[in-house]
């Protein structure tokens, strides 16, 4: 995926995050990279975006990064109990393969 690219796609999650309301539950988004920038084809895991709590449109953003081998299970019990405490929360897997220590 080009730069360019995953600009796009965490410009178009950012968007949903200032843009959506709050409430009481967390509010799971899944949305693939491919949603924003239809090109994509490899490494389109979705993106997690969690609403929740009394979030408003100024509420700090909390963004996770999974790490190696980390994209396929976000932490969704601590995202949802970040996300009611009034953040806004981004899960972005990324390619990471081969792994590079």
């Amino acid at each position: 995926m080009r730069k360019h690219s995953s600009h796009k796609v965490v410009s178009a999650l950012v968007v949903i995050l200032t843009t959506s309301g709050a409430s009481a539950q967390s509010d799971v988004e899944r949305i693939l990279p491919s949603a924003a920038d239809p090109r994509i084809q490899r490494f389109n895991d979705p993106n997690v975006v969690l609403n929740g709590g009394p979030a408003t449109r100024d509420a700090p953003l909390v963004v996770f990064l999974p790490g190696t081998n980390g994209g396929q299970h976000a932490p969704m019990l601590l995202m949802r109990t970040i996300a009611g405490r009034g953040y806004r929360v981004l899960y972005l897997p990324y390619n990471n393969t081969p792994a590079v220590a």
